[in-house]
């Protein structure tokens, strides 16, 4: 199947079908949403915000009971995916619902709410999480959440077991008080809770700004919890910058950006350099940290791997691909990585690529470059260069 091919399931909630859209690189969250649609109970008018929302099957079916939702997501391609389902579902009475504001000036629902802390004012009747991977990074969704509810709001959390679901209705209920779970099936769970009327949330950190030591010289940058390695320079992404060999007029796609330092240090040794990301909180950090260093020649876009830039050309590639979506273990981003990094490779350019020693690119690589070369190892990472013919 091609990555970027959306297909349609229906899914059936309380008795009644609906459509939803997916496709490859879609964190695996249809169980979880189908609990929370068939256990989260709405009166017509309510206001409904879901801080995670997937496919978008929690935000149609409560559309269809005639709530009036909010759709969130850091997730471009679950963005997309949920403006597909709404589409999909326009006969059984849909209207549409707002989402992040996508833009490199920041994101948010509008031009006054950067996404960082998802600000929303307290006038929610429900707020709903699909738990995230990442203990923070639920408790940051959490706090989103009970600031958005009004006094008698109730909060919806469903997950995998697997997944951490149980760790973060634990910590609801330190915030909010007692979650009651209100669904068990197939290894996930949904439980519920009420805010009260008085409740304290202190500051919660949001982005911070690090300082890490690479290839002789100290750098800073901007992250939360959230973006991969956030509070580190992990290992991987280390081995390649310290072996990526870039010349001065190249131009440069740090493709899955995270926090921006692979970009950053990419600025300094070459002519211009292009970093995307489908994560919101991503992108925000990629800009932040280019902020912070005053780089003034790189530029920072939202992309499903490599699409935002399809229609550019590049000397270099540099990237340490994910290979999780979610909770599970997913292949297929990293893969089209590699394919959309030899789209958009000039004749004679070269990918950089860091991977753990376990997964095996060659096949992939050998099909796509016409010269594919090992420039580091160690017993975890391995950094591979491919020369496009």
């Amino acid at each position: 199947m091609n990555y970027y091919t959306w297909q349609q399931s229906k899914i059936a909630v309380r008795g009644r079908e609906f459509t939803i859209a997916t496709k490859p690189g879609l964190p695996d969250t249809v169980m979880a949403e189908r609990l929370l649609a068939d256990a989260i109970d709405v009166e017509p008018g309510e206001r409904v915000v879901d801080l995670r929302c997937g496919t978008g099957l929690v935000g149609v079916a409560l559309l269809a009971r005639g709530a009036d939702v909010t759709l969130y997501d850091d997730n471009i391609v679950a963005v997309e995916a949920t403006k597909r389902t709404l589409a999909a579902n326009r006969t059984a009475g849909v209207i549409p619902a707002r989402f992040w504001r996508e833009s490199t000036e920041g994101v948010g629902v509008d031009a006054r709410q950067k996404h960082s802390g998802m600000t929303v004012s307290p006038s929610y009747d429900v707020a709903i999480i699909n738990a995230p991977k990442g203990r923070e990074v639920g408790h940051r969704l959490i706090r989103s959440a009970i600031g958005a509810l009004k006094a008698g709001g109730r909060l919806y959390i469903g997950g995998a077991n697997r997944g951490g679901v149980k760790s973060l209705i634990d910590d609801a209920s330190d915030l909010i008080g007692s979650m009651n779970v209100v669904k068990i099936k197939a290894a996930h769970r949904v439980a519920v809770g009420v805010r009260g009327e008085s409740i304290g949330l202190s500051d919660d950190p949001d982005f911070t700004e690090h300082t890490i030591t690479v290839r002789d010289q100290t750098w800073r940058y901007a992250a939360c919890p959230g973006v991969f390695a956030w509070d580190r320079l992990d290992d991987g992404s280390r081995a390649l910058i310290e072996t990526m060999q870039l010349k001065p007029t190249d131009s440069v796609l740090d493709l899955g950006c995270g926090s921006g330092l692979v970009g950053l240090v990419a600025a300094t040794l070459a002519d211009r350099v292009v970093s995307v990301d489908a994560s919101a909180l991503a992108v925000e950090a990629t800009r932040r940290t280019y902020e912070i260093n005053r780089v003034l020649k790189a530029e920072v876009l939202f992309s499903d791997c490599a699409s935002a830039v399809f229609d550019r050309a590049f000397d270099t590639v540099v990237t340490n691909p994910p290979f999780h979506q979610g909770v599970g273990t997913d292949y297929a981003v990293a893969r089209q990585f590699v394919i959309d990094a030899a789209r958009v490779l000039k004749p004679g350019g070269t990918l950089w690529l860091v991977a753990n020693r376990f997964l095996r690119y060659e096949r992939e690589l050998a099909d796509r470059f016409a010269d594919v070369r090992m420039a580091y190892e160690d017993n975890r990472f391995r950094v591979l260069m491919a020369i496009k013919g």
